[in-house]
């Protein structure tokens, strides 16, 4: 099975899933920085402009801190979900 698991200092040195114990892979093409770098201006360029067309029809996009830990962000989206 395959599970995300995003680079970032709190896991930086795991060689194996915390989920379920299988080798970390690095998928070539798809997590360097390049690729990265263009997947930030997509998601600036067709994204982001999202949240002012979705103001204007009244839906309400909550703000998540996601420098925070993983385990923390999925915990801030579980809540936010939990308020509508």
């Amino acid at each position: 099975m395959r599970h995300p698991i995003l680079f970032n200092e709190e896991n930086k040195g795991l060689t194996l899933c915390p989920l379920d114990g299988s080798k970390l892979l690095r998928r070539e093409g798809l997590d360097d920085p390049e690729t990265m770098s263009v997947r930030m201006q997509q998601y600036r360029d067709r994204t982001l402009p999202l949240l002012e067309y979705f103001k204007t029809q009244g839906i309400e996009a909550r703000h998540i801190d996601g420098n925070q830990s993983v385990a923390d962000v999925f915990k801030d989206i579980q809540g936010a979900l939990n308020m509508q």
